[in-house]
């Protein structure tokens, strides 16, 4: 990986690529959160910012290009999308669908 960028607005985003929130870290990236900036306006630093304060340093990160279905569960219509996909390959639930 060269850069992240976390949560673009679609016209801005770099890639096709999304991050989905499951790391294996080592313990650099502590090391890396506390002289890290704040990279969102409320000033929390995150994780994503450890990681490219790695990236800057010149280490290296590396991605698991996965192909599936990613469902947005952080709304409501997007939990709902998901639990009836679930349902429809559950064998008590896709005849209900």
């Amino acid at each position: 990986m060269t850069s992240l960028v976390e949560k673009p607005a679609p016209e801005d985003a770099p890639s096709e690529l999304g991050i989905v929130g499951k790391y294996i870290c080592t313990p650099a990236v502590l090391t890396a959160l506390e002289h890290s900036q704040a990279s969102q306006a409320d000033g929390e630093i995150r994780l994503i910012d450890g990681l490219r304060t790695l990236l800057a340093e010149g280490q290296k990160i590396y991605a698991l290009e996965l192909e599936g279905t990613r469902y947005d569960t952080g709304t409501p219509a997007g939990l709902l999308e998901a639990n009836i996909a679930f349902a429809k390959k559950d064998p008590d639930f896709k005849n209900f669908f």
